[in-house]
């Protein structure tokens, strides 16, 4: 008879007390956008963690280049080709020529300014502005400014030198600013995440909870990634103007407190801490990992990376592609900028050659329309090709906020040209001149018959010139001026005046307006200017 195989023996409930209670530590996932996922960081290797911050980094500094390549780029590009042909600093004081002096360019992310005598109050219309004075440099934005001193005493501008060196290494800076941006972070977070193994050992301790330096580290640094991506974020937002920089400023508040709520929290879901002896006869062989199943898990979380990476790529390129977006509108085209620097220079022979030039690099370049429209509005007394360069800028820009003083000036100038061309005798009616010219030669006939008459009589007439000839008209195709101006008088500005509604109140043409007011710019007319009236005899 074959003996009962014994059972096992049942623990007894001391021994199920002293054993230890088994909790899984959290499984490792994606990204960190939990308080479990930040603490399983704690139980994985250095190399998921840095793996992560590289994806952050990406992403942010990503971010950061849509800002730069889309607002700033364009805004340093004008403003170095409007630099003068010498300028610079001499014993640590600015030296600018006078007659380019003010905003070299702007938009509403940066502006720059000359402005070495300090006496115009230009206001703060950007998110960062940069001004430049006789002895300092001023930095500004909403929170404020700082006044900084040159850092050099010595440093000479050359146009000729620095208009190639900045387009040579621009794309290399920007990209650059946009990498130390991101590796910053990094290191910020890693020394955030140093400082904070303190208080979350603190907070592993009373929640009994394991804890060691190493794996606490990895937690705190990990409990930045869900407050960088919040950051990334909120760049992203404002580069595409769906938040102002007041916005962004809050936000960046925010992602501080994110990370430190993270910080907190995250050590609760650590394991609990194991207080029971090891048993030393207790020789039971660990599971052995699967390898597989690691490397599985390798190859999921590096498809996760390169999605993400491949992502913030596409972002990134899509905002800077040189064919679109704002770095190189048409405002940024080298021939338009040459144009408003020699405008500024009263080059208007050139700047009129600029802006051809800029056509002929993109006919649908509204601005260079609008720029020479003025320039045959103001300086060529060309109605007819100024009527034509400021409808093609309206019909390029159909919703241009300028566009209802636009269109006043065509009306005005067409009115112009219509008494022009109606009230020269040369551009009546051919039937209308013939009689005219009859009647006249008819009275010349005429005259002389009674010259006759007086002759006979032995009266002697005042000396006349001959007038068996007929009387000469102005041919069709010849030009007549209107009859100079000998007198004026001055009007002042009122609210919601144009140069346009001042010469029909007077009843002068626009053209003598200008002409009467060299300088006049429509578009920077102000409230009280002083206005020369031309009157005529």
């Amino acid at each position: 008879m074959e003996p009962e195989e014994s059972a096992p023996p049942a623990e007894t409930p001391e021994a199920q007390e002293c054993a230890p209670v088994e909790e899984n530590a959290p499984a490792p996932s994606g990204f960190p956008f939990s308080f479990s996922s930040v603490a399983s960081f704690a139980a994985t290797g250095w190399g998921r963690l840095l793996l992560w911050q590289a994806v952050l980094a990406i992403a942010l500094g990503g971010s950061v280049m849509l800002v730069l390549g889309q607002y700033w780029a364009p805004v340093l590009d004008a403003a170095v080709a409007q630099l003068p042909e010498q300028a610079g600093l001499s014993e640590g004081q600015l030296n600018w020529p006078a007659d380019q002096t003010g905003v070299l360019a702007e938009n509403g992310y940066l502006r720059i300014i000359i402005d070495p005598t300090s006496q115009q109050q230009h206001g703060q219309l950007a998110d960062l502005q940069l001004e430049f004075r006789r002895n300092t440099w001023v930095l500004s934005s909403v929170l404020g400014y700082l006044d900084f001193p040159y850092a050099v005493e010595e440093f000479r501008i050359n146009r000729e030198t620095h208009i190639p060196w900045w387009g040579s290494r621009r794309p290399f800076l920007l990209l650059g600013a946009s990498v130390a941006v991101g590796v910053g972070y990094s290191l910020l977070t890693l020394l955030f995440g140093l400082l904070g193994m303190w208080p979350a050992k603190t907070v592993a301790f009373f929640a009994d909870r394991e804890g060691g330096l190493s794996k606490l580290w990895r937690l705190t640094t990990a409990a930045w990634l869900p407050a960088g991506a919040f950051l990334t974020m909120g760049c992203l937002c404002y580069a595409l103007q769906f938040l102002p920089l007041m916005g962004l400023l809050i936000l960046i508040l925010l992602h501080l407190i994110v990370g430190w709520v993270f910080l907190f929290f995250a050590p609760f879901f650590l394991p609990p801490a194991v207080h029971t002896a090891e048993n030393p006869f207790d020789h039971e062989d660990a599971p052995e990992e699967d390898p597989e199943a690691e490397e599985s898990d390798s190859v999921g979380l590096m498809r996760e990376f390169l999605a993400i990476f491949i992502a913030i790529l596409a972002t990134a390129w899509i905002g800077c592609e040189p064919t679109g977006g704002a770095v190189n509108a048409e405002d940024k085209e080298p021939h338009f900028l040459e144009g408003r620097r020699q405008m500024q220079q009263r080059d208007f022979e050139g700047a009129e050659r600029s802006f051809h030039k800029a056509l002929e690099a993109n006919p649908r370049s509204s601005l260079a329309h609008y720029e020479i429209g003025l320039l045959y509005l103001t300086r060529k007394s060309a109605p007819a090709a100024a009527i034509y360069h400021l409808q093609r800028y309206l019909s390029l820009q159909p919703n241009a906020p300028n566009g209802k003083d636009v269109q006043n000036h065509i009306e005005a100038l067409k009115g112009d040209l219509a008494r022009d061309i109606l009230g020269s005798p040369q551009h009546a009616p051919d039937t209308a001149i013939q009689q005219l010219r009859s009647q006249l030669n008819q009275m010349a006939a005429e005259n002389q018959a009674l010259r006759h008459q007086l002759q006979s009589r032995g009266i002697n007439p005042n000396p006349r010139p001959a007038t068996n000839s007929t009387v000469q008209l102005p041919q069709p195709g010849g030009t007549s001026t209107p009859p100079p101006p000998v007198a004026s008088r001055k009007h002042k500005v009122q609210s919601g005046e144009n140069p346009t509604a001042i010469a029909r109140r007077y009843g002068i043409q626009l053209q003598e307006l200008y002409a009467a007011n060299p300088g006049l710019n429509p578009s920077k007319l102000q409230i009280g200017q002083e206005l020369i009236i031309p009157t005529r005899e």
